[in-house]
């Protein structure tokens, strides 16, 4: 016999956080209906009508007829999927459409449509390909091609359909080139660094003794990664440095620009026209992409300008751009102390982590180095990046369910992110209702458009109690990690394994409770 656990909510659990937006403007269902203490006039005043009343429910018998049409229409008949809508003649349109899932997406996503057969010839085929699926293509190279229109460039992605940006962030192009500075010893024999092609003209690919497919493979690298060195990509494409070098200038032409650029550096990023917000003002904006300077003069208008923001390394300006972040420099001179800890380190003073593109000296560049040492010249402020939680367990505590260390932990150590759902304000006091009325909120501002919300998916943070101001062990910070909000659980002083992490709710959490 054992005791049984205290009352919780389940969720999804998740390593990173997911963006959801706003909720659908129609009431799906409506909540605790069987509950007389639930206040459903409330809640049914923040939405304009209910879905069960203006849109027809879903029936799985008219989704499985149709999907077998489709079917027949295209393996036996070979009638395009296209011709199929364009008709009107099935209930149910077979591509999906802006909002409006199609019967392929949406047969797909359901395991009883895909395994329900009718016993005929036609039956054997798989569902038909949608066009345009840039994960179906006819070789490598074009699929190769396709990720690259919807890959994200956001260090914390690096990966195709990243669902946290509300917009397609495209990858930046290169106007830079300036590829022999950043290497600074030669790689090899043929590198170009002391073996350089010379010729009054360029020499193409077939000169050179390049297949159409090793100069497709090279350029599709350039789009991918545009700043790789010609070092690097000579390994993945298995050719000489030089000649490698001689291609990539050839395909790193800078783009033209309408406008001067003024490539001097400011060290106050508040003097080119409108300030930097602060981290309380700041929330995340889709990448600026304009030619010319980042100024109220740009054409099409510099999103990072307008709204106060700082260029992020994924904006498409010029790498001298005056409003883009400069790294810092702690620990070029100092490397025995420990770096980027206390306010004289700008990132941390911003409430920023440190860049591994910008921050060279504090070796926030080097995470394979960071995250497998302990050393105290190491950058500290690179934990949310690096993944340097520690060890915790759920169990029952003083107020239901807690979160305990199961590994000790120094002042200023990460113990783990706040994960959850990215809403809106006007979603997030939806949610307000039921919340108050489980007596359980998970709800967290990040910045003033966007809250985290852990109540349908989460992380083990969500069972981190409240202990009154001076007796709680943890704070919670606001970081901007590469352009993205994180919400970091730190240690304020030294918790021993056993301890039940805490943190300070605040005074407005319990106002809003009542």
């Amino acid at each position: 016999e054992f005791e049984p656990l205290p009352p919780y909510d389940s969720c999804r659990s998740v390593i990173r956080n997911d963006f959801h937006g706003d909720d659908p403007e129609p009431m799906p269902f409506l909540p605790y209906a069987d509950d007389p203490s639930f206040n459903i006039p409330e809640y049914v005043d923040v939405y304009a009508r209910m879905r069960w009343c203006d849109e027809p429910l879903s029936d799985p018998d008219l989704h499985h007829i149709v999907t077998e049409t489709v079917r027949r229409l295209a393996y036996e008949k070979e009638v395009p999927l296209e011709q199929i809508d364009e008709c009107g003649v099935l209930p149910i349109h077979v591509l999906s459409r802006t909002g409006q899932p199609g019967v392929l997406f949406t047969s797909r996503q359901i395991p009883l449509l895909r395994q329900c057969r009718i016993n005929t010839p036609g039956a054997s085929f798989p569902l038909p390909t949608m066009t345009g699926d840039p994960l179906i293509a006819a070789d490598p190279f074009s699929k190769l091609a396709s990720i690259v229109n919807v890959f994200c460039p956001n260090l914390n992605c690096v990966t195709p359909f990243c669902e946290r940006h509300v917009t397609t962030m495209t990858m930046p192009l290169s106007a830079e080139p300036a590829v022999p500075a950043v290497v600074d010893n030669p790689c090899s024999a043929a590198c170009f660094k002391t073996n350089e092609l010379s010729g009054s003209r360029p020499l193409t690919a077939d000169a050179l003794g390049w297949t159409i497919d090793e100069f497709q493979m090279l350029k599709l690298l350039l789009d991918m990664s545009p700043s790789t060195t010609s070092c690097d990509l000579a390994v993945i494409c298995r050719k000489p440095c030089n000649e490698t070098y001689h291609l990539c200038s050839y395909l790193r032409t800078p783009l033209p620009s309408s406008q001067p650029q003024n490539n001097k550096r400011l060290t106050n990023p508040r003097a080119t026209g409108r300030s930097i917000r602060s981290l309380s003002e700041y929330f995340p904006i889709p990448p600026c992409g304009h030619q010319g300077p980042c100024d109220s003069h740009a054409d099409p208008p510099c999103l990072c300008e307008a709204n106060g923001a700082a260029c992020e390394h994924a904006c498409r300006c010029s790498l001298s751009c005056r409003r883009r972040i400069q790294g810092c420099r702690c620990g070029s001179f100092r490397k025995t102390q420990k770096t980027c800890f206390s306010s004289q380190c700008p990132c941390y003073a911003a409430s920023r982590e440190c860049s591994p593109l910008l921050c060279v000296g504090c070796h926030a560049r080097s995470a394979l180095i960071c995250m497998l040492s302990d050393k105290s010249d190491m950058c500290r402020n690179t934990q949310i990046q690096r993944g340097k939680r520690k060890h915790t367990e759920v169990k029952p505590s003083r107020w239901g369910l807690g979160l305990f260390m199961c590994e000790p932990a120094a002042a200023g150590d990460l113990i783990c992110e706040y994960l959850g759902e990215l809403i809106y304000e006007p979603t997030a006091g939806c949610r307000d209702i039921p919340a108050r009325h489980r007596g359980r909120n998970y709800l967290f501002d990040a910045n003033p458009v966007m809250s985290v919300d852990s109540s349908k998916l989460g992380n083990e943070s969500r069972y981190i109690n409240h202990a009154a101001e001076g007796r709680h062990n943890c704070n919670t910070k606001i970081l901007l990690v590469n352009g993205d909000h994180y919400i970091g659980i730190f240690a304020r002083r030294t918790i021993k394994p056993g301890e039940e992490v805490t943190i300070n709710y605040g005074p407005r959490f319990f106002v809003d409770v009542h």
